[in-house]
């Protein structure tokens, strides 16, 4: 039971580092000059062909390749969307240093900007491929002890 405790905090753990690395890949890709991004897409894929021949030739998981192949490809996306100039138009926001103020009508307090909104996405399925501490039952002794 411990065992899978602890390896179910370091899968968690190791989540939560690698989405905070795809934020930071995400956050630098835009931040790029354009022509930076054309060069980082044949990087990528430069880089993805040899991490496969290194992966074929060592004894993986098919798992660690499902999710190598996955990364990438969506990395792959990610940057190609990046290259493609987004149309401005009226509804687009501008980046300003200062908040305009909004009419009295629709200001709003502090305490009410807190309140989460009720998430009213569909849920997400549920993934067979991760691991769930198991549950135990404690039965507390009743008996007299002398």
């Amino acid at each position: 039971m411990k065992n899978l405790q602890e390896a179910t905090e370091k899968i968690c753990d190791l989540k939560g580092s690698i989405l905070a690395l795809d934020t930071l890949l995400s956050a630098f890709t835009y931040a790029l000059p354009l022509e930076a991004r054309a060069e980082l897409m044949q990087r990528l894929q430069m880089h993805a062909e040899v991490a496969r021949t290194a992966l074929l030739l060592a004894e993986i998981s098919e798992h660690t390749i499902t999710a190598f192949e996955r990364d990438v490809h969506r990395s792959m996306k990610m940057v190609e969307a990046s290259l493609r100039p987004r149309p401005v138009t009226e509804d687009t926001p501008t980046p300003s240093t200062q908040e305009t103020p909004m009419p009295k009508g629709q200001q709003r307090t502090n305490k009410e900007s807190r309140k989460p909104k009720k998430d009213s996405s569909p849920p997400k399925p549920i993934s067979t491929g991760i691991v769930t501490p198991t549950r135990t039952t404690v039965v507390p002794d009743r008996s007299k002890k002398k």
